[in-house]
């Protein structure tokens, strides 16, 4: 969870590799002197929607067919979501 610092930087903790830095400025990732961080947030967002097989559907829709993909499933391997033992536990 990001901190406060002062009036102008909140620092966080940077996702970009394992060593989870936790003084990254994210107002100013420019200042974090970091050539790894600085690839990942310097990266453009992509507008993206839920697809099956290649057809945009609603998130209600994804949702149920995750959700019967899951429970067919023997043992789902959960990964790529960035996040902590409590993010994968809600997942």
């Amino acid at each position: 969870m990001p901190s406060l610092q002062d009036n102008n930087s909140m620092l966080a903790t940077c996702p970009a590799c394992g060593l989870l830095c936790d003084d990254i400025n994210i107002n100013d990732p420019s200042t974090n002197n970091c050539a790894k961080s600085m690839r990942f947030f310097s990266q453009a967002t992509i507008a993206t929607s839920a697809t099956i097989a290649g057809k945009a559907v609603d998130l209600a829709q994804a949702t149920a067919h995750i959700a019967t993909l899951l429970k067919a499933s023997k043992q789902p391997l959960l990964a790529g979501l960035s996040t902590d033992l409590t993010g994968f536990r809600a997942a």
